[in-house]
């Protein structure tokens, strides 16, 4: 819901009631797990308009995260379970500025703290996974610019610097180590342009890029930052008095090979998962 005070002061607020509720069954144990909770996440947030163009903001809200214990009987003494849900928290602040009538200005500061499961050790030599045994601290600034630069090139750019830090662990040596398959430093760049002879014709191109990550906790081992390109056309046009829009899209244009995420698995094993080859998708939209 939206309130505003005066011209210039506006508030927000909201409520999210979020009922889990999970079952589990293991195929060679007669036992199953049940689980039952309820959630109620709020969020608010305030806009000042300083001047013409220029708005100041601030929000505050929280998120749900859930997990399942793996179901390894092999490696956890509590295989199978679903774990209580937890709270995160992210905190807001930012600026936008209508610099030109063709230009958006942007930067905001954000802090999340997410809470996750870790394992401890369990009875008979097993793990044993505990909701909320790691946090995690994300910090960071972000910048984006968004503009016409011409009739017909539309232009956006943004640039995220990150500071994430665990700051709980069952492992004190990972303290202030960065969360695993997070980078420090992500930009883009998005360029569209409308071709002018020929009606309904435009075609674009995304220039990503992504900094290094940590692949094992303890941040010894690193995917090296990588960048990427996309490029694209779509030609809209019309069936009769049906609308119909044309799109070509390839995915890692240049067709480079690096590997792009190194995701840590609950049960500590990690996967390298490579960029996806250069990829050639069509489709086609009818809006009735």
């Amino acid at each position: 819901d939206a309130m505003t005070l005066d011209p210039r002061w506006t508030l927000y607020a909201g409520l999210r009631h979020t009922r889990l509720t999970r079952a589990s069954q293991i195929t060679d144990d007669p036992n199953t797990t049940r689980y039952d909770q309820q959630f109620t996440t709020p969020w608010a947030g305030v806009a000042y308009t300083a001047a013409p163009g220029v708005v100041a903001y601030a929000s505050w809200g929280e998120g749900v995260e859930t997990e399942v214990v793996p179901n390894r009987p092999t490696d956890f003494d509590n295989p199978g379970v679903a774990l209580p849900a937890l709270k995160s928290r992210q905190t807001e602040v930012g600026v936008k500025w209508l610099a030109h009538p063709r230009l958006l200005l942007s930067t905001a500061l954000f802090d999340i703290h997410r809470p996750s499961a870790d394992n401890l050790p369990g009875a008979n030599g097993l793990l044993h996974r505990v909701a909320g045994a790691r946090q995690a601290e994300h910090r960071g600034v972000e910048f984006t610019a968004a503009g016409k630069v011409t009739p017909q090139l539309d232009m956006r750019a943004s640039a995220m610097w990150l500071a994430a830090r665990i700051t709980q662990s069952p492992d004190p040596t990972l303290l202030g180590q960065r969360p695993t398959d997070v980078p420090r430093v992500a930009a883009s760049l998005f360029a569209d342009y409308k071709v002018a002879a020929l009606a309904g014709l435009s075609v674009n191109s995304l220039l990503t890029y992504t900094g290094s990550k940590a692949v094992t906790a303890d941040n010894a081992v690193n995917l090296p930052a990588a960048w990427s390109m996309n490029a694209g056309a779509s030609y809209a046009t019309r069936i009769g008095n049906t609308p119909l829009t044309w799109r070509v899209q390839i995915d890692n244009l240049l067709d480079r090979r690096y590997w792009a995420d190194a995701p840590t698995q609950s049960w500590g094993g990690i996967y390298l998962f490579p960029a996806p080859a250069r990829t050639l998708s069509v489709s086609v939209q009818f809006d009735l």
